[in-house]
């Protein structure tokens, strides 16, 4: 395995697949907005018409997800915020 190999290909492990050149954005527990944002996003997959079963799997992940976030977030109000650039 060289330098950087990846034991474990992404479509199996679960970790998306990106291209060189794209974009993302990570959301945490402790941004207080996250858990409503991943709630519309699986709203609007839940709601398109070209979903497909895949999609709509993600999306009930993702809504685990959110709750999940929601649970820490009562847990830790001490650590959740709107986020800032610190």
């Amino acid at each position: 395995m060289g330098l950087g190999a990846d034991p474990e290909p992404a479509e199996r492990s679960g970790r998306m697949i990106l291209h060189n050149d794209e974009p993302y954005f990570t959301l945490r527990a402790a941004d207080t907005y996250a858990p409503k944002i991943i709630l519309d996003w699986c709203r609007l997959v839940l709601h398109s018409p070209n979903a497909n079963q895949e999609q709509f799997k993600k999306a009930a992940q993702a809504h685990q997800l959110a709750i999940k976030m929601l649970e820490w977030q009562a847990a830790n109000p001490e650590k959740v915020k709107v986020p800032d650039s610190k």
